[in-house]
This record gives structure tokens, C-alpha cells and sequence, in this order.
């Protein structure tokens, strides 16, 4: 269940199929022992990343963790969520909890990162951050994180090349990475470099599956509201996981005015 849950956010194929298949082993663990926490935290995943069932996920959250308290990856799932609900500062409890039980994780040391990155407190993002890439300067995630971080101070070449390290090594190339350049490209003003990205983005998906949630971020960031309001579209019929960011994604700023983009927010119950 927890490998299908994350593998729908690493790979190319049906994400629909990973999301039934994590909900179904999630409850045949649960069905043989009500009282794990694994399982209901990796039911609380499926329950909020494709049915957006918030207060639904909440509960395996809150079930998890009466069940094993020391479950360092409940507290980092929880205080995730909580990110992306906006509850900043619970989220920062369950985040500091997950790294208090698990400090040699390189993920929980990262995620704590999350609700400071979301409510614009990027200096404070880069200090927590900082352990993180002490455990793994190549940590992929961390290094995403820290060019964001430097994106929304303003220090956008500083951020190029957090996400120019991250690209130039293997693996480090992926789709969601990609829009994090064109974006800093384009708040930099080099449109030119941001196109060139966003059209080598556009040839990729005409060969392989890439989200739509991926491209609408794409787009945003170049201006083009009518391409990335429509990928938006689809990514919601295909219940892609990465909405559940949509709330604090800073990508999509210049189009929170938009009818459509209120009327998904709305349809996901993020509209608040």
C-alpha cells in the first residue's frame, strides 16, 4: 500500500490503477489487524491524494498515530496534509515530530521544509532545509525545495542553479522538476530559456505519459492561462494526486482570480 501510494507520483503509467491498488492492500492489512498503523496511514494517503476526502483522511491520520506514536512516517504524511490544508502551524508540529522520531531521514528532514514553503517564509524554508542536504546533497526533493525557497525570496539565479544540480544528475530530469526551471526562468525574464523548456516539456508528453497537473504548471508560469486551466481540467478528471498542492502552489498565483481555477478549488473542497 505505502509503494503504490508513492509510485503514483514517480511514474509514467496509470496513476488511477496505483490508487486502487494501494486502497485495496491498505484494507486487506487493516482487515487482518484493525489496529496497525501502516495501513491507515497509507489509506489516509489514497483517501486524500484521489477521493479528496479530507476529513476521511484526517481520521486514518489521527488512527494511525493512536495506534503506533512513534510512526515517524504518519506524522510526516499528517503534517504534509496539513501543508497543503493551509494549517500551517499544526502541520509544523507533526513535521518536527517526524524528524524528532526519525533524524537520519533525509524525506521527514526535507518535508518539515513544506509548511514554511507554502506560507512564504522562505528564509526560515532554507534553514530547514539545511539538514536535510547535510544528510544528502543530491536529495532531489531538497533541492527542488531550496530552489523554491530562493525563487520566493527573489534570488531566482541562485534558485537556477539548485535546479540546474538537480537536473544534471541521473534521474534528476523528471517533468515536475522541469516546470520548477521554466518557472524560475521566467521570473528571472529569461523567456527564451523558460519556452524552450515548456516546448521540450510539450514533445515529451506527445511520447509518454506526463500529468496534466505538470503541464498546467508549465504553462502558468509562461502566461499561458487558457493551456494551463485546461490541463488543470483534465488533471481533475483524472484525479491526479499532485492537486492536492493546487491550494499553495505559488505557480498558479496570477490565475487565483480565475473563475475556473475557483470553480476546482471549490469541486475539491479547497476553496476556504
Amino acid at each position: 500500500a505505502d509503494s503504490y501510494v508513492v509510485l503514483q507520483f514517480f511514474s509514467h503509467t496509470e496513476r488511477n490503477d496505483f490508487f486502487q491498488k494501494a486502497k485495496a492492500a491498505a484494507e486487506k492489512a487493516l482487515s487482518l489487524d484493525r489496529d496497525l498503523a501502516e495501513p491507515h496511514a497509507a489509506l489516509a494517503m489514497y483517501k486524500q491524494l484521489y477521493e479528496w476526502d479530507w476529513e476521511g483522511a484526517e481520521s486514518d491520520f489521527e488512527k494511525a498515530i493512536a495506534a503506533n506514536p512513534n510512526y515517524a512516517t504518519a506524522h510526516q504524511w499528517y503534517g504534509e496534509f496539513l501543508s497543503s490544508m493551509g494549517r500551517f502551524d499544526e502541520s509544523t508540529v507533526e513535521l518536527e515530530k517526524a524528524v524528532e522520531l526519525d533524524p537520519l531521514s533525509v524525506s521527514a528532514n526535507t518535508a518539515r521544509a513544506a509548511p514554511y514553503l507554502a506560507s512564504g517564509r522562505y528564509a526560515e524554508a532554507i534553514e530547514k532545509l539545511k539538514p536535510a542536504l547535510e544528510l544528502d546533497e543530491n536529495f532531489s526533493l531538497a533541492l527542488l525545495y531550496m530552489g523554491r525557497a530562493y525563487d520566493g525570496l527573489g534570488n531566482h539565479k541562485e534558485a537556477l542553479a539548485q535546479y540546474q544540480k538537480n537536473i544534471s544528475k541521473p534521474g534528476g530530469g523528471s517533468p515536475y522538476f522541469t516546470t520548477a526551471l521554466i518557472n524560475s526562468y521566467a521570473r528571472d525574464g529569461q523567456k527564451k530559456e523558460a519556452q524552450g523548456k515548456l516546448n521540450g516539456l510539450i514533445r515529451l508528453a506527445e511520447i509518454m505519459p506526463v500529468s496534466n497537473y505538470v503541464l498546467a504548471r508549465g504553462f502558468a508560469s509562461l502566461g499561458y492561462k487558457e493551456e494551463a486551466l485546461e490541463k488543470l481540467e483534465k488533471a481533475v478528471e483524472e484525479r491526479d494526486g499532485l492537486l492536492i498542492i493546487l491550494r499553495t502552489d505559488r505557480t498558479f498565483d496570477a490565475l487565483r482570480g480565475e473563475p475556473r481555477l475557483q470553480k476546482i478549488l471549490t469541486d475539491m473542497k479547497l476553496n476556504y
